[in-house]
């Protein structure tokens, strides 16, 4: 049984806006929140942080469909102007990022084969 949660500090607590459960496997929190945009200007943003636990490698096409699918429903919840946060265990080996991928986390990677479970 895959259960998430997040976790709020009192202070992060005094600014949720917005708890969504969506399964045992994904939720979200939206919080209420500013960004500095300019050194003397602050503007207005959410927090939104999903956690997320991925189906297995050898979880069925379905099961795994499904999350994307319900992933994507989430991400549907957020505006424009929000921050999004993913705290998810993709339970997946990735191997070196490509070319597109490297913007997200660096250019170094595992040198391992790759799963199908990457999204």
């Amino acid at each position: 049984l895959a259960v998430v949660g997040i976790a709020l500090s009192p202070w992060a607590e005094l600014a949720l806006l917005d708890w969504i459960t969506v399964d045992s496997r994904l939720c979200a929190v939206q919080l209420n929140g500013t960004v500095r945009t300019r050194k003397d200007r602050d503007t207005r943003r959410c927090l939104f942080v999903i956690s997320a636990y991925s189906p297995t490698n050898c979880s069925s096409d379905h099961v795994k469909d499904e999350f994307c699918g319900k992933i994507s429903g989430l991400l549907q919840n957020v505006r424009r102007c929000d921050v999004v946060i993913v705290a998810h265990d993709f339970n997946a080996q990735l191997a070196e990022l490509s070319e597109m991928e490297r913007h997200l986390g660096g250019s170094d990677g595992v040198m391992t084969q790759r799963t199908d479970n990457h999204i």
